[in-house]
């Protein structure tokens, strides 16, 4: 392979290296936002008493991130302010089983 050849084949290397990491990036910070938006739209509902609405916001969270402490937070409080105590319950012992974090 003669030396002209190869710098193209290598600036093509380089050029689908970048186009790869700068796409990995952007989808991670589309679902950085995604996440923020559903927490935020959780808290809001929570807010405004919606209480299903708070949930199912939090729980489209858990499908992105099943790790997600402020997910699980979420949960927890709106099943506390509904009275369900057995719920909120079920979910603080799953975040911790999930996260190892204590809520």
């Amino acid at each position: 392979m003669n030396k002209k050849k190869l710098i193209i084949l290598i600036s093509i290397i380089i050029t689908l290296s970048i186009l790869v990491c700068a796409g990995i990036f952007t989808m991670a910070e589309s679902k950085k936002a995604k996440i923020a938006d559903k927490l935020d739209l959780g808290e809001k509902y929570l807010e405004e008493l919606k209480y299903e609405k708070a949930l199912a916001a939090y729980k489209e969270v858990l499908k992105i991130d099943p790790k997600n402490v402020d997910a699980y937070l979420g949960i927890v409080d709106t099943y506390i302010a509904m009275g369900d105590y057995e719920k909120a319950l079920k979910y603080a012992e799953e975040a911790y089983e999930e996260t190892g974090e204590d809520i």
